[in-house]
């Protein structure tokens, strides 16, 4: 059972991670309506996958990482074991 100190201080990370997720999630509504922004046809411009799969549409974990290193990321922070833990994590 938790004392009123240790209750209070979950109480007030609760709610300062419900507020900083309702403020990502305002900023993720106002660059969507942004004209300027960087949308998500930029974003598949930047990658360009189709130098390793032959279907257009799908993304391989070297097409993201010919796509990064091409972009000048530091090829030491882009190994394919991070690729992998990428795509697991978003289902891709």
């Amino acid at each position: 059972m938790l004392n009123f100190y240790e209750t209070a201080s979950l109480v007030g990370y609760l709610l300062d991670l419900i507020y900083q997720s309702r403020k990502v999630e305002e900023i993720k509504i106002r660059l969507m309506y942004s004209a300027n922004s960087f949308n998500l046809v930029d974003a598949w411009l930047f990658l360009q996958p189709n130098s390793f799969t032959k279907n257009n549409g799908r993304l391989s974990m070297l097409d993201m990482r010919e796509a990064l290193l091409k972009n000048k990321a530091k090829s030491d922070k882009i190994t394919m074991d991070r690729i992998q833990l990428l795509f697991s994590r978003y289902n891709l």
